[in-house]
């Protein structure tokens, strides 16, 4: 896993100094465009949705009883009931090296966006494409930020953000 120092961010975003340092794979394009950070954007969301847990807090909310109540309508050991008497459903396949190291290498280009909340702004609207949508609903990412109006403005800072990445990863490989 590579590690990002905040100054090495800064400096690429004034393009003077040390670039961060990535682990180019064979699949990275020579220059980053915003459609190819985004698809890799919402394939990362896809890759956290399938890690253990569902990408969700991996604890209890509310203490072991929620852990005892879910463990006994699911059956005895595991989903598909445990002893062979369950139903059929397939297990989820578990995630790959590789798919481990992409998911972290994407998660860690949200370093590039200045804003934090500009950087919560991405996921929630890169999770609205990864569910197969064509377009980003702004009106229900509005609501989930608690944004009352202004969804050109949210477009555009969202715009700016993956542009924001884009540039880094660009200045980064020069």
């Amino acid at each position: 896993m590579v590690t990002i120092l905040k100054s090495e961010v800064r400096q690429a975003r004034e393009g003077i100094g040390a670039r961060p340092r990535f682990a180019v794979t064979a699949d990275d394009p020579d220059w980053w465009a915003f459609a190819d950070v985004r698809d890799r954007l919402v394939e990362g969301v896809s890759l956290w949705a399938r890690s253990p847990g569902g990408g969700g807090w991996p604890f209890a909310t509310d203490g072991p009883w929620q852990l005892i109540v879910r463990e006994t309508r699911l059956g005895d050991y595991d989903a598909r009931g445990g002893d062979g008497d369950g139903d059929d459903r397939p297990r989820r396949r578990s995630l790959t090296i590789a798919e481990v190291e992409q998911r972290d290498r994407v998660s860690e280009w949200l370093a590039f966006v200045p804003e934090p909340s500009d950087r919560r702004l991405v996921v929630v609207a890169v999770t609205w494409l990864a569910r197969a949508r064509k377009n980003v609903p702004w009106d229900k990412v509005m609501r989930q930020l608690g944004i009352k109006r202004g969804k050109g403005r949210l477009r555009q800072r969202y715009d700016r953000a993956i542009q924001a990445i884009c540039e880094c990863l660009n200045a980064a490989g020069s």
